[in-house]
């Protein structure tokens, strides 16, 4: 079973969304079953800034 914070980090991420001028784009994962996560960075701001679309 799952922590209460894993699951309320799974319905409510932090982190999600896209940075539409992304300076760095990174794909990851194993497409065979179709765990793929793609990560945008940008330059400008602060690491904080990366995000990654739900799925």
């Amino acid at each position: 079973m799952y922590s209460k914070t894993v699951m309320d980090h799974f319905r409510n991420s932090r982190n999600s969304g896209t940075i539409e001028d992304a300076d760095g784009v990174r794909e990851v994962g194993n497409p065979l079953c179709g765990d793929i996560m793609t990560m945008r960075r940008s330059a400008t701001a602060p690491i904080a800034m990366l995000r990654f679309p739900r799925a």
